[in-house]
């Protein structure tokens, strides 16, 4: 099953646990804002890893 069929489905947290494995930040952190309402785990990560591209993530989602 691919990660998008996953969220697709609703499996959010085993699609974090496989973007986690994969390390697809970006992915952590927009799955974590938009389905698993964690917020303060997406800013940890994008403060932890200094992702540009999480907090680029973070940015768009925000000012939606």
């Amino acid at each position: 099953m691919t990660l998008q069929a996953m969220e697709s489905q609703g499996k959010f947290k085993e699609a974090e646990f496989a973007y986690t494995k994969a390390k697809e930040t970006d992915s952590i952190v927009r799955l974590n804002l938009q389905n698993l309402d964690n917020p303060e785990k997406a800013f940890d990560l994008v403060r932890t890893t200094n992702s540009a591209e999480g907090g680029m993530v973070l940015m768009i989602i925000l000012e939606n």
